[in-house]
């Protein structure tokens, strides 16, 4: 049996809203998290990351999956107040956690 995967922090999917995805350390690129409502992958418009974890956020899939450059994030966000994504918004991340 395996553990739990790190938890890096999460998104905000949503102003004003309490829905929140969960982002892990995996190591290789995942979805925030598929929205059948829309027949998308959801985009996120804010972020929190406890510490422990260097991540990396993307628009698009196969820049993920290509390792296309983007900046990394790793310290720990101030817990009043979440950093807002640019535009494009991100549907996509690849943590890992920093040993």
């Amino acid at each position: 049996m395996s553990a739990d995967p790190y938890n890096c922090g999460y998104v905000r999917t949503r102003w004003n809203s309490s829905v929140v995805a969960g982002i892990f350390a995996l190591g290789h690129c995942e979805p925030f998290y598929y929205n059948e409502t829309i027949g998308a992958y959801q985009d996120a418009f804010a972020y929190t990351l406890y510490g422990g974890c260097t991540c990396r956020f993307y628009s698009l899939a196969e820049d993920c999956s290509e390792n296309v450059s983007v900046p990394e994030y790793t310290a720990p966000t101030d817990r009043w107040r979440e950093p807002l994504f640019a535009e494009p918004k991100p549907a996509w991340y690849n943590c890992y956690e920093n040993k």
